[in-house]
């Protein structure tokens, strides 16, 4: 039946074949998603039927404090009761390992070549959180209110605040700094990481300039280069153009891409152009087939809203330099070998201008992404330079100098698909109903 021939489990799917059961007495359908993605469950000879019995959990939320409009102690106050700590640490402890880790995965990344996401231990949890083991009942260190008589500097472990002990401001705030953390899990449907690149250009209109010419549109500072014959040359010293993307390639499922941003002076003929260049990449998970349905609403958005993914990030920029070298042959040299000497950069004495590429930036990191694009490093103002020979369509007799950054994102986890739930600002105009 078409029922059963649906691929994915959802929840629609499972009450159906529910009702079928309790009337005819025909068993659920495996599908996927009635396990975990890569469990092997199915490959077993006492192999289950399709999940398709109704669950029911229920837990006890924990219960939020009246927040009132003043800090006094007053009878519409929330008493705080111990058992409240020993309830955050229970549900922080049997949730964190769900929750990735971002830190530990960046790491084993690069050094081992992981391939694979980690969740937090509890040990670890707290550790990123707050520097700790574990979470204390005494401060470790004395306050306007307690000495330093009554605090624990080492830490010992605790459940937080209990009777006949001093409520401490950095206890209760383990809690929060742990909780802050768990925001990033795991999403086991079948997925596949895409890509996708966007460029952008931006140009400022010049005028024809040549042999010395001196007249120059755009900003920053202009200077013409001497010239020979036909050939022409240009410098330039100020900001470059900052583009916005303008088009996109196709999505296409890949883990490494590299893209530019840069700065300098097109030729069009003899005019030259003021350009600026840039570039992104985007990331996403994207479900396989109709898995996406497996998703509750809520999470399905998430995925290319809201994508994490370990990845290499090599990061470049360099800029042009300019000097002034001995011999008016000495200099850049544009024209190939056999050509006439190129002295279009000469000061038309006894020096020339020499143009040098200067790394300024170059990183190589292991870092967690989370918001689904990363771009180049922005283009420093500084030197751009151009040569061209006038009415010479021969690429090799031009050449070009200018900054540039280039930014290459590898992504080794590409197994799982996980995503980021937003952590939600206190808004603190609320207010609750006194208890």
């Amino acid at each position: 039946s078409a029922l059963r021939s649906e691929s994915y489990r959802t929840w629609e799917n499972g009450i159906r074949e529910k009702i079928i059961f309790d009337t005819v007495g025909t068993n659920g359908s495996v599908k996927l998603g009635d396990e975990s993605w890569n469990s092997p469950v199915q490959g077993e000879t006492d192999r289950p039927f399709g999940s398709i019995w109704p669950h029911f959990d229920f837990v006890r939320l924990v219960p939020e404090p009246w927040m009132d409009a003043n800090d006094d102690s007053d009878e519409s106050d929330t008493p705080m009761l111990t058992d409240i700590f020993p309830q955050l640490e229970l549900y922080i402890r049997a949730s964190c390992e769900g929750f990735v880790d971002g830190q530990t995965s960046a790491e084993n990344a690069c050094a081992y070549g992981a391939t694979d996401l980690y969740g937090f231990t509890f040990e670890n949890l707290c550790f990123r959180a707050f520097g700790g083991r574990w979470f204390t009942t005494i401060g470790s260190a004395a306050t306007t209110e307690v000495g330093i008589e009554e605090t624990r500097p080492d830490k010992p472990q605790g459940f937080g605040p209990l009777q006949w002990t001093m409520p401490f401001a950095e206890t209760a705030a383990q809690y929060s700094q742990a909780l802050n953390l768990l925001s990033e899990f795991r999403v086991m449907i079948p997925a596949s990481l895409q890509m996708r690149t966007g460029s952008g250009l931006e140009q400022i209109g010049g005028v024809v300039v040549r042999n010395g010419a001196n007249a120059f549109a755009g900003p920053g500072t202009w200077e013409a280069g001497a010239g020979s014959g036909s050939d022409f040359a240009i410098v330039y010293d100020g900001p470059f153009p900052s583009p916005g993307i303008s088009t996109w390639s196709a999505w296409a499922d890949s883990n490494l891409e590299i893209v530019s941003a840069g700065g300098g002076i097109d030729l069009v003929g003899s005019t030259p152009i003021l350009s600026g260049n840039t570039s992104q990449i985007q990331y996403r998970w994207e479900a396989i087939g109709d898995a996406i349905y497996a998703l509750p609403d809520q999470f399905q958005d998430m995925l290319e809203g809201s994508p994490v993914v370990i990845g290499q990030v090599v990061r470049n920029v360099s800029v042009a330099r300019r000097s002034l070298v001995s011999g008016i042959f000495a200099g850049r040299q544009c024209h190939p070998v056999g050509n006439p000497a190129d002295f279009a950069w000469s000061d038309g004495a006894s020096s020339s201008n020499a143009f040098t590429s200067e790394t300024i930036i170059n990183t190589v990191k292991c870092q967690v992404l989370r918001n689904g694009s990363i771009s180049p490093d922005p283009v420093p103002a500084g030197t751009a330079a151009a040569v061209d020979s006038v009415g010479d369509p021969n690429p090799l007799n031009r050449c070009y100098d200018g900054p540039s950054a280039i930014v290459a994102l590898s992504v080794a986890a590409t197994t799982t698909p996980a995503i980021t739930v937003p952590l939600v600002d206190l808004v603190e105009t609320r207010r609750l109903t006194p208890p």
